[in-house]
């Protein structure tokens, strides 16, 4: 099981790592996708969880590093739907979760 810690730990690698610039340039999109899914999970404002992913996305695609885009593409769709899901205001939600005579 993961923890909120955990997460914070992850948060603080990728920081630090988008920090050093020189060779772990090779790794930003990566540590980006890293911060958004650690932002995600410790409930930070889904304004700032999409721009990080977005990020992601973006450097990778400056990289040609397709194999990271793909990788930053695939969370930020699990997030967007996992936020979907929870959102009551969805009417796929409202349906599932209403009460039938």
């Amino acid at each position: 099981e993961v923890t909120i810690g955990d997460h914070r730990s992850r948060l603080e690698a990728a920081e630090g790592l988008l920090a050093m610039g020189g060779a772990s340039v090779l790794w930003e999109a990566d540590a980006h996708r890293a911060r958004a899914e650690s932002l995600a999970e410790l409930g930070r404002e889904p304004e700032d969880v999409v721009a990080a992913f977005e990020r992601a996305i973006a450097v990778a695609r400056r990289q040609g590093a397709r194999a990271f885009e793909i990788q930053a593409d695939e969370s930020l769709a699990r997030y967007r739907a996992r936020r979907a899901r929870n959102d009551p205001t969805n009417p796929e939600e409202r349906f599932r979760n209403a009460r039938f005579p």
